[in-house]
């Protein structure tokens, strides 16, 4: 994970992007107490604000300041909502990232966005 410490490749990393993410678990499931079978199954709950970049990013690494950021959410998605994105890209700037852009727009549902044009020309610009 990009925001961990034990990365040794931190200083070869150029950008995060983040698409439709779940980025704070334990958030998530405030807002979406249903998930928490589809994520019991992913993650160890000990480990649920370990497994959450939202949490780790609480501190940014010196070596890391270098890393840009790109988090897209789809305002049509009805998986994920797009405050989940806002409030991680709030945390990165608050964490002293310099370079976090957020884009929240209409680019389809959770997974249609990935056949959405202006998706792509984000993500290709971004890389």
């Amino acid at each position: 994970m990009v925001l961990s410490d034990q990365l040794d490749c931190i200083a070869s990393i150029r950008g995060v992007l983040g698409v439709g993410g779940i980025y704070d678990i334990p958030g998530l499931l405030e807002l979406y107490p249903d998930y928490a079978d589809f994520i019991d199954m992913a993650f160890d709950p000990a480990q649920y604000q370990e497994a959450s970049p939202q949490h780790i990013a609480k501190c940014r690494y010196a070596d890391a300041e270098h890393i840009r950021f790109l988090i897209i959410n789809s305002a049509g998605d009805s998986l994920i909502a797009a405050t989940h994105a806002a409030s991680f890209a709030s945390q990165l700037i608050r964490t002293g990232y310099n370079d976090v852009e957020l884009v929240v727009r209409d680019m389809g549902s959770h997974f249609g966005m990935l056949d959405n044009e202006e998706f792509w020309k984000l993500a290709t610009n971004f890389v």
